[in-house]
């Protein structure tokens, strides 16, 4: 139990007593109010000054039929993708220079993942046919490669917490958000932040981080940052 909530207990036993005795008990003191209590524009303005301050996050959600599951921080990513039917384990390094086109992007996955081919199979391969010329050799394993390398830097740029930030107040998404419910998420609660292409649930109490966003224009999904 919060130890607000038990400095209140006892407020409400000691009130009973004092008024079994006869005496005024004092008001108890409230709880203290959360994100909830505020309107949209502050609980987004609370919002992007800790996801700037964000350093590392779990992200796991799918978005427009890609399935993500990793670690992102510092522009790198260590997880899984799923797409198509195919699951790869991904690694994304992120360039000294923070161009996220220049990050260095691993995979691994079976056989089916690499088009039956069974010389690419469980082993990490660098996604790039410069350092791996096999990959130019076939146009379908180049296509693939090449799908995959828009895919995790995407994903990289997810673990770019200022930049996603930025993107919440200069993307028009949120300009004139509306607050919804208070929700749990992941056992947390969140209150929703409605904007034109989906929702931001912060968290309720504590430090405001993003929870979970959830899209609904042109790209759909839900994506958890825990």
């Amino acid at each position: 139990m919060p130890s607000w909530s038990r400095a209140l207990a006892a407020s409400v036993v000691l009130a009973a007593i004092m008024t079994a005795c006869g005496s005024t008990a004092a008001t108890p003191t409230p709880a203290p109010a959360g994100e909830s209590a505020k309107d949209a524009q502050a609980i987004l303005t609370d919002t992007v000054a800790a996801t700037k301050a964000a350093t590392d996050a779990h992200l796991k959600g799918t978005v427009s039929g890609t399935t993500l599951d990793g670690d992102v921080g510092a522009g790198s990513f260590n997880g899984s993708i799923s797409t198509g039917g195919k699951t790869y384990n991904i690694v994304v390094l992120a360039d000294s220079s923070g161009d996220a086109t220049k990050a260095r992007i691993f995979m691994k996955g079976g056989a089916d993942a690499w088009g039956g081919s069974t010389c690419l199979a469980d082993k990490w391969i660098e996604v790039d046919s410069a350092a791996n010329p096999e990959l130019a050799g076939s146009p379908d394993l180049a296509s693939l490669a090449s799908g995959i390398q828009k895919i995790a830097t995407g994903v990289g740029a997810f673990s770019d917490f200022k930049g996603l930030a930025t993107a919440m107040t200069s993307g028009g998404d949120f300009a004139n958000a509306t607050k919804g419910s208070v929700q749990s998420v992941n056992g947390q609660d969140a209150v929703e932040l409605k904007g034109t292409a989906g929702s931001a649930f912060v968290a309720e109490t504590g430090t405001s981080n993003l929870l979970r966003a959830v899209f609904t224009g042109s790209t759909t999904g839900q994506l958890d940052f825990t």
